[in-house]
This record gives structure tokens, sequence and C-alpha cells, in this order.
């Protein structure tokens, strides 16, 4: 593999990394049990 072809794959294993993590994440934040709204995040119960 030529030094193009590392590079490449390496940010390719990175991008997937980060995105599964992120979608872990946000997948366990969004499906959590009721309870406080997280900061920042619209209250779905008072409109």
């Amino acid at each position: 593999m030529t030094a193009g072809e590392v590079a490449l794959f390496y940010l390719a294993v990175l991008l997937a990394g980060s995105t599964l993590t992120f979608g872990l994440l946000w997948g366990r934040r969004t499906s959590s049990a009721p309870g406080p709204a997280a900061p920042g995040a619209p209250d779905e119960h008072h409109p």
C-alpha cells in the first residue's frame, strides 16, 4: 500500500469510528428513560 492509501484508510477508520460513537451516544441520550430534559433540549411535556 502506498502512503496515500494508508492515509485514506486511516481517515476512513477514524470517520467510521467517530460516526458510530456519536450514533451510539445520541441514541442512548434520546431513548433514555423519562426524566429531566437534557440541557438545551426543548421541553416536550410543556409546549
